[in-house]
């Protein structure tokens, strides 16, 4: 008796366990579909908490509200209250979807591999990000960052695999960063330069898009080079913080 009474024990205590995870992640999920359906029309996104609300999120769900309060809720007084715990973790589920791209070999292989046209494609694929399957994504994560909420634990590992992409895109160049910057620097500012282009982008799209009479600082004989503001600024921030790479000089020499 006492061995079926320790086996339904422990099997109610995995079965308590595995229901506590679903209600998370459903309640993480429906909160990604609101803020996903809200930014697809390019909402501007200082009007978050217009309908992000743990009555708005539990209902979605089709859970109790209380459960946002059971699960993010923290005995420490320091801690922020459990909504905004909640949406730290919504934010960290939106950073890993939309911060980095999904398949960084078969972008670095697909990217040219010279400067100009390099910076310029470069540039197009993440404006594009920003108008395409993804726009939702970008708009939403810089939506929780201007009310505090988007500083995802896992930036760093974002800023890893970014570092990586960069590598491979630089190698392609004959580039390397100028000591003491490192790669992960330069996928820092590319970053926030690309962050600060997606805030103002609903209100300065036609700007942002616009197609600039623009003479490269590393000219290349190439057609269908399109350069835009973004271009021009991670252009010039790719030719400060790297340089070409030294060849290894003979020590006899």
């Amino acid at each position: 008796m006492g061995g079926e009474s320790t086996q339904r024990a422990t099997e109610e205590q995995e079965s308590a366990s595995r229901r506590r995870v679903d209600s998370r992640e459903r309640l993480v999920r429906a909160a990604m579909e609101l803020i996903l359906e809200h930014h697809q029309p390019g909402t501007d996104p200082r009007k978050v908490f217009a309908f992000l609300t743990p009555g708005a999120v539990a209902e979605r769900a089709g859970v109790s509200r209380g459960l946002i309060y059971h699960h993010w809720a923290s005995s420490d007084p320091d801690e922020p209250e459990p909504f905004t715990n909640f949406l730290h973790t919504v934010t960290e589920r939106l950073w890993q979807e939309v911060a980095v791209p999904r398949m960084l070999d078969e972008v670095a292989e697909a990217m040219p591999d010279n400067l100009s046209d390099l910076v310029t494609a470069l540039a197009a694929y993440e404006l594009d990000r920003l108008t395409g399957p993804d726009r939702a994504e970008a708009h939403a994560v810089l939506a929780l960052s201007l009310f505090g909420v988007s500083q995802p634990k896992d930036t760093g590992g974002s800023i890893e695999r970014l570092g990586e992409l960069y590598t491979k895109l630089l190698a392609k160049l004959g580039r390397e960063p100028v000591p003491p910057l490192g790669i992960e620097d330069l996928a820092i500012s590319l970053m926030c330069l690309l962050d600060g282009f997606t805030l103002n982008e609903p209100a300065l799209h036609d700007e942002i898009y616009r197609p600039r009479d623009w003479e490269p600082s590393v000219k290349h004989e190439a057609e269908g080079q399109v350069w835009t503001l973004f271009a021009i600024a991670a252009e010039a921030i790719v030719l400060r913080l790297t340089r070409p790479i030294e060849e290894p000089r003979d020590p006899e020499e």
